[in-house]
């Protein structure tokens, strides 16, 4: 199962849909262009079911989001996936996609681990800045083969105004 944004171009998502499905894959839209209203339940039941839940939380999620650290600058990542997870006590990990040597290696790390957490706010902040950590030792592993198409911190002013060239 995976979770993703939906865009303005159905035929995209159609596309999109097809293609993970091709593998017994589903896509659960959520935020963004005519998202699913149950798309909170379907994830969360996915998790319970045993499903491996994929869900891409690297993009600036604004205020709204969970506040962490990122190559030393504050940002904020979606925190919803994370916090279904750790309601129902399910277990966080990350994975990455390296080209080495000729090849793609795919490698699924170890578990966050969350459950000293005293509230879900501290679980979740607890696995999104295991996340930035992990996102940041791999790109310092392997800078060549990371680049960016958002935005990362443009929800802070502070920053922002060194995307416009003034900071």
């Amino acid at each position: 199962t995976f979770i993703a944004k939906r865009i303005a171009n159905e035929y995209i998502n159609r596309e999109i849909e097809e293609v993970y499905g091709r593998h017994g894959n589903t896509v659960i839209g959520v935020r963004g262009f005519r998202n699913d209203p149950e798309a909170g339940a379907k994830v969360f039941r996915a998790m319970k079911h045993g499903d491996l839940v994929v869900a891409l939380v690297d993009q600036d999620a604004g205020p709204e989001g969970t506040r962490t650290t990122f190559f030393g600058l504050p940002t904020y990542l979606p925190g919803g996936p994370v916090a279904l997870a750790c309601r129902g006590g399910i277990p966080v990990t990350t994975g990455f996609a390296t080209r080495e040597g000729g090849r793609i290696r795919i490698e699924i790390q170890p578990p966050i681990v969350y459950s000293p957490a005293t509230s879900l706010g501290e679980a979740v902040s607890t696995v999104l800045d295991e996340y930035s950590r992990r996102m940041e030792e791999k790109v310092r592993e392997f800078p060549e083969q990371y680049f960016w198409f958002h935005k990362k911190w443009k929800s802070l002013p502070e920053i922002r105004e060194r995307y416009r060239g003034r900071g």
